[in-house]
């Protein structure tokens, strides 16, 4: 079994970021609007798969934000 890595911004695939709360229940000014989430996420299901994308929306609810040593990058292994 082959394994792909797949990079990119962790910010386009934390839903906390188009909500008007954080992770804590904690209200905050969202990064951007729910729209513009599920736009996102389709163009990175198109590049990366929806297992990808899955894995990393469920890190960001897991609050592992962070799985490489790029602070602005998360990577996510996939099965093909």
């Amino acid at each position: 079994m082959l394994w792909a890595e797949h990079s990119f911004n962790p910010v386009l695939t934390n839903p906390y970021n188009c909500l008007p709360y954080d992770e804590f229940g904690l209200p905050h000014e969202p990064i951007f609007s729910e729209d513009e989430f599920v736009l996102a996420g389709l163009k990175i299901t198109k590049f990366i798969g929806p297992e990808a994308y899955i894995r990393s929306l469920l890190q960001n609810l897991k609050g592992n934000l962070n799985t490489s040593d790029d602070p602005a990058c998360i990577v996510i292994r996939t099965r093909h």
